[in-house]
């Protein structure tokens, strides 16, 4: 039809269109056409229909903010905001509006324009859960803790006291410091809900937190004389017990779990740290090695159980403890790293040919350049891309060169200091003591050291 009129006018194809009415609705077809490709995220043809009727809907809000949402799915986010603000400014409390321009405020990252956006239509909407989790959401991620404070109030006013209100709120609190405020507000959740553990649990840890160690191990005992079969309430027991020195219980609940070790050996493991960062040894070598005959393919049990056994090994056992656990775990990276490092200060002869198998498992990684570099082939250091680890091996050359100046260190400073690396923490350490830098040499030994270097 419209080639048809086209044909027998002499104006424009587009300039008819234009002027065709909707019969229903007698707005321009070119408006529904615009809709109709913005759905197909169609957004430049959505633009090149809306600005076909623009001179007729020139009033109309809708035309406005149908090409703030084309020119935002272009992601030209000035003129969204720009055709936004024309929509708002014609009709300024349109909800469709006004949740386009939270989002494009998320857009740009103004979170708090966007929070109070949705605050505003919470209010209008008081039976809506979502917009209240919006609005405080937006609150928390520009830190306005007061906000987000005020309007979980509110949410749980309207909504009753929910999970995710105190969720958000709790965080708040205790982001302020107020941890007794905060401590009262599980408490009232735990009251309304003492069939959910989790409520529960959720003090114990903020108890613990809080450093109150008895009121901890107290709801903890009395949370397992209810149900003694969860495994992270008898993870939280033993942990209590290892903290306020109830060792009578620590070593009750460690042979239990020597009898019936949980399948979760994150829990062993934090025990376990708690336990040595409390310079108590509770567990028999027999209990760890039964730990282990469950986990040993768990990357983190391998790890913590690899460095456990080579605390005490004779130095010619340790590499072999490192490539078991390679052996083992093939995949585990840490493994190899602990290997290799070990291997870089002790046999660099062995180091050569593993190195050269970690790199064909791992040919991308610039760790693999590093190790292939550390052991003396060099060839392959210049096909990784630049990072901390090869910008140290491009150092280094500088340095075993004698061309490594103070203004290099500076830099190799800048982009390796953070590294716990042994090797390249070792060459910093290096580096420092060649150029006399005494003070930073010693950091960087102890460092090194703490980092599994080995120095004489």
């Amino acid at each position: 039809m419209l080639l048809a009129v086209a044909c027998k006018s002499k104006k424009p194809a587009e300039q008819i269109k234009s002027t065709l009415l909707n019969k229903e609705t007698g707005i321009p077809q070119s408006f529904f056409d615009a809709t109709q490709d913005l759905a197909l995220q169609n957004y430049t043809n959505a633009l090149r229909n809306l600005y076909l009727c623009k001179e007729v809907l020139k009033d109309s809000s809708g035309w406005y903010a149908t090409a703030a949402r084309a020119y935002l799915g272009l992601n030209n986010l000035a003129q969204a905001h720009a055709e936004l603000d024309t929509a708002l400014f014609l009709e300024d409390n349109n909800s469709d509006y006004l949740n386009l321009r939270a989002s494009l405020f998320v857009k740009i990252d103004n979170y708090q324009a966007a929070a109070q956006v949705y605050e505003q239509l919470a209010t209008t909407n008081p039976k809506s859960f979502s917009l209240c989790e919006d609005a405080v959401k937006n609150y928390a991620k520009s830190n306005k803790q007061d906000a987000v404070i005020r309007v979980c109030d509110s949410w749980i006013q309207r909504f009753d006291l929910n999970e995710r209100a105190v969720y958000f709120k709790l965080n708040a609190l205790e982001t302020m410091g107020e941890n007794q405020e905060a401590l009262n507000l599980i408490v009232a959740l735990e009251t309304k809900y003492p069939d959910r553990e989790r409520y529960g649990i959720k003090k114990i840890n903020m108890l613990l937190k809080y450093n109150k160690l008895n009121e901890a191990f107290e709801k903890t005992q009395n949370m397992l004389a209810k149900n003694s079969n969860s495994p992270e309430l008898q993870y939280l027991l033993l942990k209590l017990a290892i903290m306020n020195g109830k060792l009578d219980i620590a070593n009750e609940q460690a042979q239990k779990w020597c009898i019936a070790p949980p399948e979760n050996a994150d829990y062993l493991l934090e025990i376990l740290k708690t336990a040595e960062s409390n310079k108590m040894e509770l567990w028999k070598v027999d209990c760890i090695q039964k730990f282990n005959s469950l986990h040993t393919k768990y990357t983190k049990w391998n790890a913590w159980y690899t460095s456990y056994i080579a605390k005490n090994a004779k130095p010619n056992e340790i590499s072999t403890i490192y490539e078991n656990a390679v052996k083992l775990a093939p995949n585990d990276i840490n493994a190899w790293l602990k290997w290799l490092n070990y291997l870089y200060f002790t046999n660099k002869s062995q180091m050569k040919t593993e190195s050269s198998s970690f790199y064909e498992l791992y040919p991308l990684m610039s760790l693999a350049a590093l190790y292939e570099y550390a052991s003396g082939n060099t060839k392959m250091v210049e096909t990784i891309i630049n990072d901390e680890n090869t910008m140290a091996c491009k150092w280094h050359i500088l340095l075993e060169n004698n061309k490594l100046s103070k203004t290099d260190f500076l830099q190799m400073e800048k982009e390796c200091a953070g590294s716990n690396n042994a090797i390249i923490v070792y060459w910093l350490y290096k580096a420092a003591i060649k150029l006399n830098y005494t003070e930073k040499s010693n950091a960087y030994k102890i460092k090194a050291i703490e980092n599994g270097a080995i120095i004489e």
